[in-house]
């Protein structure tokens, strides 16, 4: 097993992710190039499987470049929605865009309960838009902050869809 450098590998992996059209695209038997490993042998699959429980991204050598056996985060608390990078991604895009969806249109506006309403409608055609990447979706509280009373909190609730990484 040859160590790579973490900084090396994230800004290999962001690149091949970025390539995607659908954030939820796993990185799993993606292929990185640019590089060359020094080592062609490939690793036991039990190692390999250490690993991701240590929290790394294993990759195995190809001709240029390498594979990447699976993709995970860096975390080791257990949860599949913080280990695959895949979902991760997914969440930080929903979070982002939709915060960004709502702005655009309400910022500056007065708030009455038609906007609220306006808001919520708004917040569900966009996440069922995403429905690529999310299921299981609903808007489970919206309104004015209790201390801020110019700011609205909007709380979703939804599924990210997970890849496919073992049979």
């Amino acid at each position: 097993i040859q160590t790579l450098n973490p900084t090396f590998i994230a800004a290999c992996t962001a690149g091949r992710s970025s390539s995607f059209g659908n954030k939820a695209t796993p990185l799993t038997n993606k292929d990185l190039v640019g590089f060359t490993l020094n080592t062609r042998q490939r690793s036991p699959q039990l190692a390999l499987e250490q690993l991701i429980r240590e929290g790394f991204t294993p990759v195995q050598a190809l001709s240029a470049g390498a594979s990447i056996f699976r993709g995970r985060t860096t975390t080791l608390s257990g949860d599949p929605r913080r280990e695959e990078i895949s979902v991760q991604r997914t969440i930080d895009y929903i979070s982002k865009n939709l915060r960004r969806n709502l702005e655009n249109t309400f910022t500056g506006e007065i708030i009455t309960a038609n906007l609220v309403s306006d808001m919520k409608l708004q917040a569900e055609a966009f996440l069922t838009q995403n429905n690529h990447m999310i299921t299981n979706i609903s808007i489970t509280r919206i309104g004015v902050d209790t201390q801020e009373p110019r700011q609205i909190n909007v709380v979703a609730q939804y599924t990210p869809l997970f890849p496919l990484n073992n049979l």
